[in-house]
This record gives C-alpha cells, sequence and structure tokens, in this order.
C-alpha cells in the first residue's frame, strides 16, 4: 500500500524496510509533498518481472528509488557468489525495464564502492576510474552484479531519453540493517558480536583479520539526506556519495569499543578469517560540486546505530 500526502510526485522506493530503504522513506514522508509507494518482499516480488511490472505501471512513478537487493557481508559474499550474482542481476534488470515502460522521469540506484578496481588508488576512486580494472574477488559476483546495472543504465540513456543517478555508496550501516554476524556487513556484525559479550553470551569478540583494512563509512541516515538531494535536484549520472574521511576497521572497533564498555582484553583477532580489499575509498568532489555538502556525522551515527540495536534486538534482520 502506498502512503498518500501531496500528489505534486510519485515516487516508488524499492527496499524499503532495509537498511537505506527505510532511512529514505521516513525522510521523505515528512519532508516532501508525494504519493510514496513503499516497496518490500510483502507486496512486490522483484525477482519476478510480471509481478514488478504491474506495480509499476499501476501506479506509474515520476521517480524511482532502487534500494532492494540480496545484501551480503564479505564472508556471504564470498560464500555466495553465484546467489548474488544472479538474484541482484534479474532485480535490477526487472526494476530498470518496468521504469522504462512506465516511462519514469529518473531512476536513482543505490550501488556499491566494491564496483571499482581492486587496485588500490591514492586519493581515493573518482568516478571516471571505475571502468579501469576488475572488481576485487572477495566480492565478485555482488560486484558485477552492480556493475552490470550501471551498464544496462548507461546503454538505455544512450539510446533514449532516459535519465538516472547512479550511486556509488562507500560502507553503510544503521539502523534495520542486517545484524548477521557472518553475512552481514562489518558494523553490524561488530555491533551484534560486542552485544553479545555485555549480554554474557559470549566470553570474547572474535574479529575477522587483523583490522588494518581501510574504508570509508556512511550511515544511512546522512545517505538518506543525499538522496533527498538528487531527488530535487535530479539526473547526475555516476556520483560517489561518501564522508572522504578513511578509517580503519580496527578504528571502527575501538570506537564500537567505546560505546559498548567492552575492553580491548575482551577481543581476540582471527587471523584465519579474511581483511578484505585492503583499501577502498573514494573522491567525493563531484558530489561537492553538485551542491551537496556531505557531513561525516560518523560517530553520533554509530551510536544511535548501537542504541536501535539494543532496543530492537529480538525483531532485528539476521
Amino acid at each position: 500500500m502506498y502512503i498518500k500526502l501531496f500528489c505534486d510526485m510519485k515516487i516508488i522506493i524499492t527496499g524499503a524496510k532495509g537498511l537505506v530503504g527505510s532511512a529514505i522513506s521516513k525522510r521523505l514522508e515528512t519532508n516532501i509533498d508525494t504519493e510514496l509507494l513503499k516497496i518490500g518482499r510483502d507486496n512486490c516480488d522483484l525477482e519476478n518481472k510480471t509481478e514488478t511490472d504491474k506495480v509499476f505501471n499501476s501506479f506509474s512513478p515520476d521517480i524511482v528509488i532502487h534500494c532492494a537487493g540480496k545484501v551480503f557481508g564479505i564472508g556471504g559474499n564470498m560464500a555466495n557468489q553465484y546467489d548474488s550474482w544472479i538474484k541482484n542481476t534479474i532485480i535490477n534488470m526487472n526494476v530498470i525495464e518496468a521504469s522504462r515502460e512506465s516511462k519514469v522521469k529518473h531512476l536513482i540506484s543505490l550501488g556499491t564502492g566494491c564496483v571499482y578496481p581492486s587496485e588500490i588508488v591514492e586519493g581515493g576512486y573518482s568516478e571516471t576510474q571505475l571502468w579501469d580494472g576488475n572488481v576485487d574477488n572477495s566480492e565478485y559476483g555482488y560486484a558485477h552484479s552492480k556493475r552490470h546495472m550501471l551498464a544496462g543504465l548507461q546503454s538505455l540513456e544512450r539510446s533514449s531519453d532516459f535519465k538516472f543517478t547512479y550511486i556509488v555508496s562507500c560502507n553503510l550501516f544503521g539502523p534495520n540493517d542486517s545484524f548477521n554476524e557472518d553475512t552481514g556487513h562489518v558494523i553490524p556484525s561488530l555491533i551484534s558480536k560486542f552485544e553479545k559479550k555485555i549480554s554474557g553470551e559470549n566470553s570474547k569478540v572474535s574479529l575477522w583479520g587483523n583490522g588494518s583494512a581501510v574504508r570509508d563509512f556512511l550511515s544511512s541516515i546522512e545517505m538518506a539526506r543525499a538522496l533527498e538531494f538528487f531527488v530535487r535536484e535530479g539526473p547526475h549520472g555516476v556520483v560517489n556519495v561518501c564522508s572522504g574521511v578513511k578509517r580503519s576497521i580496527k578504528d571502527v572497533i575501538y570506537a564500537i569499543s567505546d560505546i559498548s564498555g567492552v575492553s580491548e582484553e575482551d577481543f581476540y583477532w582471527d587471523h584465519s578469517k579474511p581483511n578484505g580489499q585492503n583499501q577502498r575509498y573514494y573522491k567525493n568532489k563531484k558530489l561537492r560540486d553538485i551542491g551537496f555538502d556531505i557531513q561525516d556525522t560518523f560517530k553520533k551515527d554509530l551510536e544511535t546505530t548501537y542504541k536501535w540495536y539494543l532496543q530492537n534486538k529480538k525483531g532485528a534482520r539476521r
């Protein structure tokens, strides 16, 4: 079902119950005069083309914000390469084609930083370097499903007047994330582990690798603010959305340690587990030049996410 606010604009949000989808849904419900259709697994199977087409054609959206996908962390991506590739590819193809057929004016798609080449680029990746080499093997299937989505959008733009914004996101975290310790992203996985230590379920916190890998982290709260900006500003092709701040996994672990009260003596490094790509961070010059002032709200949003998990642990996705 959709929430009817005002009829100036009609927007579909896919993956509306997920990490980013729930954040942008909450923001648009209060800030934009629109008719909003929130798509989740309960009201539309995006792997089913007939069902997807029916929903899109019936609603006839002006804008689509595509956040849906089969998402794994590094462990899940390594263990489910084919599933990650094929499920995400099918979903993305169905959303793009349904958007084309229903004459969507602007498709905003959420990509991922792992679409960039595996080679380290000093100073971070810029949008022009996306196709310069192959992706990292640890996220091969997932990364190529997201590259395939971009290739489809660019091909459609070249053969029609279709317009899109493809957001290359850094590592995201926030409320409504998946807190599965094996297949979830790094921050929710760590939060779950640290909470188990606090609750006495585990005697020690097991940490993957050695913590040296460097990432750029951004909350879903801040990403939702960026998505709202693109709803208002219109299509801009490929755009990195990131904080521009480099943090090692070890830095993140110590931040969660401070928030949770779990001391360093209560965790250990499992060197049999992977680190992932050694460095992955991005330039956000294009984003700033467009006029969006990205904020580094990492510590505040990390505390918000940790508190949200404590309050919603039983119902949290895993």
